[in-house]
C-alpha cells in the first residue's frame, strides 16, 4: 500500500478544482491514503482552523488525512504547539537555522521533520541530530517534485536527500511528493527508483512510502491523544459511556 503524506493544499481552497485532480490521480496510481498539506508561516494563534475535508468528490475511495507544516523561526512551547494545530490529523515542522533544527528534534512533539530540499541547506545534516530524531519516531521527509521543475532543483534535491540517507542510514525516512499538480504525480514503484539515485536501497524506499508512512501516522495518532505518549487523554462524555457499558455487562 502506497501512501503520499504531502500534497500542497491551495490557498483558494476546494473548490480549486487542481487539489481534486491531484489526489484522483494518485488514486489512480495505486495510492492509498494522502496528506493534503496546509503551509503555514505566520505566528502561532490559539487555533489554526483545518480548511481540509474529509471528501473531496463523489466516490472517492482513497483515504483523506489533514496535515500542517510550520515553519519555525523560533522555538514554540509544546503546549502552544498542540493547542494551535490540535484541528490537523498530522503535525510537520521546517525549522530554519541549525540551532532551531536541534532544539527542534530533541524537544518539540510533532510527526513530520520537513526541509526544503529544492534549495542548498544552510547546515549540514549530522548524524547525531537526525538519529535522535529517528529514535523519538519522527518521520523525516523527502519531497520529490521539486526535483521535476528545473535543473537547479533537482541537483539540490539528489544532494540534499543524498546527505540526509547518510545521515540516518536510511532509516526514519518518508518519501512523500510535495506535488501542486496531477502532472507531479508518480507511481510508487518510479518513487522507489528514483530514490536509488539518493543512495537508498529499494527495500527502504518502499517502506518510505509504505510501511513507515502507516508508523506515521500512528505517532500522529499516539501524540494527539496522549502527553508524551504516557498519559491519554480521555473524553469525559466517552468515559462515562464507557462505565454505562461495563456495568451492563
Amino acid at each position: 500500500m502506497f501512501v503520499d503524506l504531502n500534497v500542497i493544499w491551495p490557498s483558494l481552497g476546494v473548490k480549486d478544482m487542481t487539489i481534486v485532480n491531484t489526489v484522483k490521480m494518485l488514486e489512480k496510481l495505486g495510492y492509498a491514503a494522502v496528506a493534503l498539506n496546509y503551509q503555514y508561516d505566520g505566528k502561532l494563534q490559539n487555533i489554526i482552523k483545518n480548511p481540509i475535508p474529509a471528501t473531496l468528490y463523489p466516490g472517492q475511495k482513497i483515504k483523506i488525512y489533514s496535515r500542517i507544516t510550520i515553519t519555525i523561526e523560533s522555538t514554540p512551547q509544546n503546549k502552544v504547539l498542540h493547542n494551535a494545530t490540535k484541528e490537523f490529523d498530522i503535525l510537520a515542522l521546517r525549522p530554519v537555522g541549525e540551532r532551531l533544527l536541534q532544539q527542534t528534534a530533541s524537544d518539540l512533539e510533532f510527526d513530520i521533520l520537513s526541509f526544503d530540499f529544492s534549495q542548498r541547506l544552510p547546515f549540514y545534516l549530522k548524524h547525531t541530530i537526525m538519529g535522535l530524531a529517528v529514535s523519538r519516531g519522527i518521520g523525516i521527509e523527502i519531497s520529490y517534485a521539486s526535483g521535476l521543475r528545473e535543473a537547479s532543483s533537482r541537483r539540490n534535491l539528489v544532494t540534499n536527500a543524498s546527505s540526509l540517507v547518510r545521515a540516518t542510514r536510511g532509516r526514519g525516512i518518508l518519501i512523500s511528493s510535495e506535488t501542486r499538480s496531477p502532472l507531479e504525480c508518480r507511481a510508487g514503484f518510479d518513487v522507489i527508483n528514483l530514490a536509488t539515485f539518493w543512495d537508498m536501497k529499494q527495500d527502504q524506499a518502499r517502506h518510505a512510502i509504505g510501511g513507515f508512512c502507516r508508523s506515521v501516522i500512528l505517532h500522529a495518532e499516539t501524540r494527539r491523544d496522549t502527553y508524551r505518549s504516557a498519559v491519554k487523554l480521555v473524553d469525559e462524555g466517552d468515559a462515562t459511556s464507557n462505565k454505562r457499558l461495563k456495568t451492563a455487562a
